[in-house]
């Protein structure tokens, strides 16, 4: 599922029967950091929310798949390293 109006922060996505998973997709949201040398700089996130049948997909591996996405989304040229 796809959430791209900006006041949506975070999605749970409902698992339709037949399916196994569902992942949701936020809008890109803006906020300020404190870099370790006390210099302020903004950067972009967003959500990601995933809702799977735990009769199907272990908890674990949920994890490692958003752990998975986020390096993507973060470092797309580890696309390359990918089994």
């Amino acid at each position: 599922t796809l959430h791209t109006e900006s006041a949506v922060v975070i999605a749970t996505p409902v698992v339709h029967p037949g399916h196994t998973c569902a992942l949701a997709v936020c809008a890109t949201q803006r906020e300020l950091c404190l870099a370790s040398d006390g210099s302020v700089y903004q950067r972009d996130y967003f959500h990601l929310g995933l809702s799977y049948d735990h009769r199907v997909v272990n908890g674990r591996d949920a994890a490692v798949f958003l752990d998975a996405v986020r390096e993507l989304v973060e470092r797309p040229e580890a696309a390359d390293e990918l089994p």
